[in-house]
């Protein structure tokens, strides 16, 4: 289950944090780049949008409590 955590801010320049690309993510979640986008089209996941571009915030991925 994928946990979201308040947002800090909704301006991308303000947060150095990186941007994950599908790619990154599939790996990083062992799953498919297919499931991602399944997942993203159901709201379990959330992306960002920059153009034609997908990118996933790592801080709407991991739970609140282990980002210390």
């Amino acid at each position: 289950m994928v946990t979201r955590c308040p947002p800090s801010g909704d301006n991308l320049l303000d947060s150095p944090e990186p941007l994950l690309t599908t790619a990154e993510l599939a790996t990083w979640l062992q799953v498919s780049e297919r499931t991602l986008r399944r997942w993203r089209k159901t709201g379990r996941i959330t992306a960002v949008e920059i153009g034609r571009t997908v990118r996933f915030r790592l801080s709407d991925l991991v739970p609140c409590e282990t980002q210390g």
